[in-house]
């Protein structure tokens, strides 16, 4: 009898036992699970923020490609203004040439016909003599400028001498009359 009573008492605390450790093993799952699922939250936070720092390069970065983008048509642009300006420049150049061309052509045919000249170096001379006069011309009537303000500096310089020894011719004749 006392041996089914020490069975019945070893089974008693044998279940006891049993119990602590299934309710020690359940805390220690229970604690080994949050501290997963705390793991794992943090883990997930981490992938959540690194998910929003990569959208937030990637928008930095796609920013720049459309700023280098933007920048790359406006240097287009300018450099098409840019062409089309020197192209129009070069045409009125070109254009100039052709009509002064066309001009000296006219004249020339014009010489040709006027004084049945034979050769072309007549009228190379003709031309040559025609530019050197409208030089000489040129040149005279800016001398002609150039003499006329001179003269007219001239005129008013001695009228105001004139002035000035009328005005002392004056102040004397003050002093001599005041004595």
């Amino acid at each position: 009898m006392v041996h089914f009573q020490c069975t019945k008492k070893y089974q008693h605390d044998l279940r006891y036992i049993v119990l602590v450790q299934s309710k020690v093993r359940c805390f220690l799952a229970r604690r080994l699970f949050l501290r997963n699922l705390e793991i794992h939250r943090e883990f997930k936070a981490s992938i959540c923020i690194q998910k929003y720092w990569r959208a937030k390069l990637a928008k930095n970065e796609l920013r720049k490609l459309k700023n280098e983008r933007d920048l790359q048509i406006r240097n287009a642009a300018a450099t098409l203004i840019q062409k089309c300006w020197r192209g129009n420049l070069v045409r009125k150049k070109y254009l100039k040439t052709i009509h002064a061309v066309t001009r000296l052509n006219l004249i020339y045919s014009n010489s040709i016909n006027l004084h049945n000249l034979q050769n072309a170096t007549t009228f190379e001379s003709r031309l040559q003599a025609q530019i050197r006069r409208w030089i000489a011309r040129s040149r005279f009537v800016t001398l002609k400028k150039a003499v006329s303000t001179m003269k007219g500096v001239y005129r008013v310089k001695k009228a105001m001498r004139m002035i000035q020894d009328e005005k002392s011719k004056i102040i004397l004749a003050q002093s001599v009359v005041r004595r």
